[in-house]
């Protein structure tokens, strides 16, 4: 579910944490080499998505949070903040000629010109924390 998270409402806050976890320690952030992607540049969305990034001609982009047992999407119209937690559980990522997030019946499409190297880099990172976490929780992987 994405939520509108301008005013970071403590509801909001404790249910993210509840779903994905809390955020990375500053400790385990240095381990890991960052949790965080660069801006992204969306190339194409659902329609819901689309409905609150709005039809203007502006650039728009997401960046992603990586968190326990999942990712956050943020991406903002104007001044209005969003964001997208989706579960490892419920997570699919098509890693092909673009990067492509899907969960739930949603999904985002990032534009090619920006999956540099350290792009597909966090790609891969996802893949082997959603990895490490099914196999943690009993989750039968191939």
């Amino acid at each position: 579910m994405i939520h509108d998270f301008s005013t970071r409402h403590p509801d909001i806050i404790r249910k993210v944490d509840g779903e994905l976890g809390k955020p990375f320690s500053v400790w385990q952030r240095i381990k890991m080499r960052g949790i965080g992607s660069g801006r992204l540049r969306i190339d194409k969305s659902s329609p819901q998505i689309s409905d609150l990034l709005g039809d203007n001609d502006v650039l728009k982009f997401i960046s992603v949070e990586l968190r326990p047992k999942g990712i956050i999407i943020h991406f903002k119209r104007n001044l209005v903040h969003y964001i997208w937690p989706i579960h490892y559980t419920k997570l699919a990522i098509y890693n092909t000629e673009k990067i492509s997030f899907h969960s739930q019946g949603e999904f985002i499409t990032v534009h090619p010109t920006h999956l540099k190297y350290d792009g597909r880099y966090f790609v891969r990172k996802i893949g082997m924390l959603k990895l490490d976490y099914l196999m943690e929780e009993g989750y039968h992987v191939h």
